[in-house]
Parts: structure tokens; C-alpha cells; sequence
């Protein structure tokens, strides 16, 4: 697994599917929901850590904002 092995970090993919936080491998308003639903959350429990999309270890607006400019972008 790597150097991250076993943990939320080995799992991710590489983009754009790392920000599909929700897990149903489209970027969409869902993740956006998703993210809001886990705001402020201990990214270490869990399947948390699919919300931090930037990887900053925080689960925050910067996450949401993160999402929504890449749903902006790609209409």
C-alpha cells in the first residue's frame, strides 16, 4: 500500500476521481452535499477523509469551494 498504507490517504485516487468525495466516481452536487454533511469532522474516522478533497487535513469551506470552482469549470 505504499507509504500511506492503511490509512484514508492509500486509498485516494488520482484526480479527478480523488474529488469525487461522495464515491460514486462523477464530481457532482452530491459531493458538494457530502462535504457540507461532514464539515468540521475528524478527517481520521472513518470514510471522513473522502471529504477533504485538497488533502489539507481539514474538513472545511476550502473543501466545498475546492469542489464547486472544478463543477464551474467543467459546464
Amino acid at each position: 500500500m505504499g507509504a500511506y498504507g492503511n490509512t484514508g490517504e492509500a486509498s485516494k485516487s488520482p484526480a479527478p476521481i480523488a474529488l469525487d468525495a461522495g464515491g460514486n466516481r462523477r464530481v457532482s452536487i452530491l459531493d458538494l452535499i457530502y462535504i457540507r454533511n461532514k464539515l468540521n469532522m475528524d478527517v481520521t474516522i472513518g470514510d471522513n477523509w473522502r471529504a477533504d478533497v485538497n488533502s489539507d487535513g481539514k474538513i472545511n469551506a476550502l473543501d466545498l469551494i475546492f469542489v464547486r470552482n472544478l463543477l464551474n469549470t467543467s459546464r
